[in-house]
């Protein structure tokens, strides 16, 4: 279980092809699918995120200079 909802997202954790999680929280795949939607998410015809989009690659440099 997440304790911290607000500082750590975990509804944007997706599979690696896209595919939603059966495991997030009690409400499941549909209300990941409506979370990620209310943010902008774009999802394919089986209900997957558009990874091509909406994969995040982080800036090496910040990662190596974080705070």
């Amino acid at each position: 279980m997440n304790a911290a909802p607000h500082e750590l997202p975990c509804h944007r954790v997706v599979f690696k092809n896209g595919a939603l999680s059966s495991a997030f929280i009690q409400s499941g795949k549909h209300m990941q699918y409506e979370l990620l939607r209310a943010e902008g998410v774009t999802f394919t015809k089986n209900k997957c995120v558009k990874m091509d989009k909406h994969t995040w690659h982080p800036d090496i440099f910040d990662l190596l200079f974080e705070d």
